[in-house]
C-alpha cells in the first residue's frame, strides 16, 4: 500500500489565517476571534472569566501548538490572607504562605474600613486540586496561628472535596466522605468567598521611593538668585510704537528696556 501523498503549502496559502489567529484567544473547545490585538490582551488580562458559573480559561494562540497538549487548568487565583498576627502581614509573608497554593505571582497588604488589614496574593493555581480554607503559620517566638483563605471571584466549588468545578451533587467523594462521617465537612463553605475588595496600601519600598522623588524635587526647584530678582526688578518699559494712541508716559506698553546688569 502506498504512503498518501503530502500536500505542501506555502505561507502565502497560509497567511490570512495567521493574521486572524494572531489576535484571538483559545478555550478547550472555542477560538475568540477580535478585530484589534489590544482587545484580546484586555480579555487575557482579566482571565479566568466565569460563564455559567465556571472558569472560562483562555490562552493566547501561538502557532505550533497542539490544542490536546495546552494546558487549560493552570489559573490566576487572588487569594485574601485573613487572621495573621499585626506584624506578619507583609508581602514576604504573602509569598511564603501562597507557596502552598502554586507559584505566587504577587504578594500585596491591603485594608478595608471594617476589618483592618490583610495579605491578597495572586498564584498560579491547579483547578484539579481542591481549595484550602486557610493554614498554620507559626515560628519560634510567635508560637502557632491560624490565617484564613479567602478567594476572589471564585465560580461554583463543592462543599464536600473543595474542587472547583461541580457541586456536592456531583461530587465523586461524596460516598467516601459519608462513609468517613463527613469528618471535613466544615471545612469549606460560602465563607471561603471574599466578600471584599479592600485597598491596597503602599509598601516600604514604595514610601521610600516617593519620599526620595519628593526630595529630589526639592532640590532642582531652588530659589532664583538675589541678584537676579535685583536685576528684574530694575526693568522698565518704554512706548515705541509711534502710532499708539497711548500717551507717552503710559506704563502699559510693549517693549522692554533694561539696565546694565552682570547677567547681561
Amino acid at each position: 500500500m502506498e504512503d498518501p501523498p503530502i500536500i505542501i503549502y506555502d505561507e502565502e496559502d497560509v497567511q490570512d489565517g495567521i493574521h486572524s489567529c494572531s489576535k484571538s484567544l483559545i478555550e478547550k473547545k472555542l477560538q475568540f476571534f477580535f478585530d484589534e490585538p489590544k482587545d484580546a490582551d484586555r480579555i487575557l488580562k482579566g482571565s479566568p472569566w466565569i460563564f455559567r458559573n465556571a472558569w472560562l480559561s483562555l490562552r493566547r494562540w501561538e502557532r505550533g501548538q497542539v490544542l490536546p497538549e495546552i494546558q487549560f487548568s493552570l489559573v490566576p487565583l487572588k487569594i485574601q490572607i485573613w487572621g495573621l498576627p499585626l506584624h506578619c502581614r507583609t508581602t514576604k509573608m504573602g509569598f511564603k504562605i501562597g507557596a502552598c497554593m502554586g507559584e505566587v505571582k504577587e504578594s500585596d497588604v491591603y485594608e478595608t474600613k471594617e476589618k483592618g488589614t490583610f495579605i491578597k496574593i495572586q498564584v498560579i493555581f491547579n483547578v484539579n486540586k481542591p481549595l484550602k480554607s486557610g493554614i498554620n503559620v507559626g515560628s519560634m517566638k510567635d508560637g502557632i496561628s491560624w490565617a484564613d483563605f479567602q478567594y476572589e471571584r471564585l465560580p461554583q466549588f463543592c462543599y464536600i472535596c473543595g474542587k472547583v468545578g461541580h457541586d456536592e451533587d456531583g461530587c465523586k467523594s461524596q460516598q467516601e466522605g459519608e462513609k468517613e462521617g463527613d469528618k471535613d465537612a466544615s471545612e469549606f463553605g460560602p465563607w471561603l468567598r471574599a466578600s471584599q475588595i479592600g485597598r491596597k496600601l503602599l509598601n516600604k519600598d514604595a514610601v521610600d521611593d516617593s519620599k526620595k522623588r519628593q526630595n529630589s524635587l526639592k532640590k532642582h526647584n531652588a530659589t532664583l538668585p538675589s541678584d537676579f530678582l535685583q536685576m528684574m526688578s530694575s526693568l522698565t518699559v518704554t512706548n515705541n510704537d509711534p502710532s499708539s494712541t497711548l500717551p507717552s508716559n503710559d506704563k502699559s506698553t510693549t517693549s522692554v528696556e533694561q539696565k546694565k546688569s552682570p547677567f547681561f
